[in-house]
């Protein structure tokens, strides 16, 4: 904001003072003395604008913005739940006009758009605010942007293994299968027990349960996925995580279209499965399941599994951070009500909307905190969604490949074909990969060899 307009506001504010102050004066509003009347218009508090899309964190906000209200006489919180479409595009045009928030919330993978149109802040001291003790460094790579904290994370989402306990303990397993050179080991040395159908069955076309079949040297932007330096979807150790993906798949007989994430979960519940791959919301699904008896058995929770025992990869995963508006007035006081409600207010988010506090000192429900605890550990070594500009459409080029190749399209063709579209955008120009040659190797394991549709005689 130019000095001209700062001056014609304070211009306006000394004259709505004078306004307010002489109505006070013929109508009574202000009552006693002149002192009395300064002293009740200048504790009028500041209002602090807080945007939002998602209607689930609507109680959460308000109930913070209450409280937030108690513990101090200065701000006023308000919570506004706006239209997710062209979110930003709402808050710069609201913002040039001084009507936009002093504060909103946004996913990590949109924070390089906000910071270079001016709508978010870096944050003040950013390394005391975001400690060690409270985020992990998952959470801390989500709202970095160029060396820069940008946002302070407040939930997140992410993927893990889920595992029928009481079906590996009656096969005289103790821990879950860190890769799917286990897995397939554990299936060929154990009959599955009754009711099992497949020993393991997941959603196969969205990205939060497959990622980790791209691998490591799936780089899209680096540690803090903020570099177009660091951008290689297309390699050997990609091309051959991703046939582990597509020979998984077929080996369980699993159809995409038939199957869903609300299906496998389903399955899991009825003991019909002894892994799946699930996001936090599992939690609170099995749980209610078991209190009302439609659940009777144990289950763990423990990272998604590498592809295979050679080759390492990870979950992804998406953090929710709230933002301080480059255009607010009120930025001080706005980064203490972030910090508020990202860390004191951040104990009462599981509850109040189901999603998992990014503060690991966050207190969670005592019937759950086991449970959500794993998913923290799941959360501190997850891989977060890209921020860059240049890979917005990265999540659906990413599916589409999902799911040609789950229907058994070429890999390395496909994976080819999704890097030359990022390349091509991360570029500017036109984009073409050279093929890369493929070893011959041996199948990993054959069709229907006791794994899939085991319950069938």
């Amino acid at each position: 904001m130019n000095l001209k307009k700062k001056l014609i506001q304070a211009g306006i504010a000394v004259a709505a003072c004078a306004a307010l102050l002489a109505a006070g004066h013929h109508v009574g509003t202000f009552s006693g003395s002149t002192q009395e009347n300064s002293s009740l218009f200048f504790t009028q508090k500041q209002i602090l604008k807080l945007w939002y899309t998602d209607d689930a964190y609507t109680d959460f906000l308000n109930s913070a913005a209450v409280n937030y209200s108690e513990l101090q006489d200065q701000v006023r919180v308000e919570p506004q739940l706006v239209s997710a479409s062209e979110y930003l595009e709402q808050i710069s045009k609201a913002s040039v006009q001084d009507e936009g928030p002093d504060l909103f919330i946004l996913s990590n993978e949109s924070l390089e758009k906000a910071y270079l149109a001016g709508l978010a802040t870096a944050l003040n001291d950013g390394d005391a605010a975001l400690s060690s003790e409270h985020y992990p460094q998952s959470a801390r790579n989500a709202v970095t942007y160029h060396g820069k904290l940008i946002g302070y994370p407040l939930s997140f989402e992410t993927a893990a293994l889920i595992y029928n306990q009481t079906y590996l303990e009656q096969l005289g397993e103790s821990a879950a299968p860190a890769n799917i050179d286990e897995i397939l080991e554990f299936a060929d040395g154990h009959d599955a027990p009754e009711n099992v159908e497949a020993f393991m069955r997941w959603d196969l076309s969205h990205i939060f349960y497959n990622y980790q079949f791209a691998t490591d040297a799936f780089l899209l932007g680096g540690v803090a996925e903020d570099d177009t330096s660091q951008v290689d979807p297309y390699n050997l150790e990609t091309i051959q995580g991703m046939q582990i993906y597509q020979n998984l798949g077929q080996f369980f007989s699993i159809d995409h279209s038939e199957v869903s994430y609300e299906s496998v979960i389903q399955d899991f519940m009825d003991g019909k499965l002894i892994f799946t791959i699930a996001t936090t919301d599992v939690v609170d699904t099995l749980e209610n399941a078991r209190a009302n008896g439609a659940f009777p058995y144990a289950y763990g929770i423990s990272k998604v599994p590498d592809p295979s025992s050679e080759i390492s990869g990870h979950a992804l995963s998406v953090t929710n951070a709230v933002v301080v508006n480059g255009y607010s007035m009120r930025q001080g006081e706005a980064e203490k009500f972030a910090a508020y409600l990202t860390g004191d207010a951040a104990s009462s988010l599981y509850e109040m909307t189901g999603k998992m506090p990014a503060n690991r000192l966050a207190e969670l429900p005592a019937d759950k905190a086991g449970k959500l605890e794993a998913f923290y550990n799941c959360y501190e070594d997850s891989t977060p969604m890209p921020k860059m500009m240049e890979t917005s459409n990265f999540w659906v080029y990413f599916e589409i490949a999902l799911i040609n190749i789950s229907e058994g399209s070429d890999v390395n063709t496909q994976i080819r074909q999704l890097s030359e579209k990022i390349m091509t955008q991360v570029t500017g120009e036109a984009y073409t990969e050279e093929p890369i040659e493929v070893p011959e190797t041996e199948e990993v394991v054959e069709e229907d060899a006791g794994m899939s549709d085991v319950s069938e005689e």
